[in-house]
């Protein structure tokens, strides 16, 4: 039995070996989901899972979780986190 469990969950962790996820939270203003789900988009990611609130849409505080699928993110981790810059959002 332990053999199978050992077996479904490497099967598991395969199918997810390229997700990630990306929080985020900055000064509201228009455009952030617009240029975070471009760049991902110019990285070959697929988002899979999208949430995002704001304190107060005028000078408040915007949050975003984006969960997503993206070829190679092991690899190319140091290169996503590099484009995601401050002044992106």
């Amino acid at each position: 039995m332990t053999t199978f469990r050992q077996h479904r969950w490497q099967s598991f962790l395969q199918g997810y070996e390229d997700r990630a996820r990306l929080l985020i939270s900055c000064p509201d203003r228009p455009g952030i989901v617009a240029a975070v789900t471009s760049f991902l988009y110019e990285q070959g990611a697929n988002i899979v899972e999208s949430s995002q609130y704001s304190t107060d849409p005028k000078g408040g505080t915007f949050f975003l979780r984006l969960e997503f699928d993206c070829p190679n993110i092991t690899e190319r981790k140091d290169q996503i986190e590099a484009g995601v810059r401050p002044d992106r959002c």
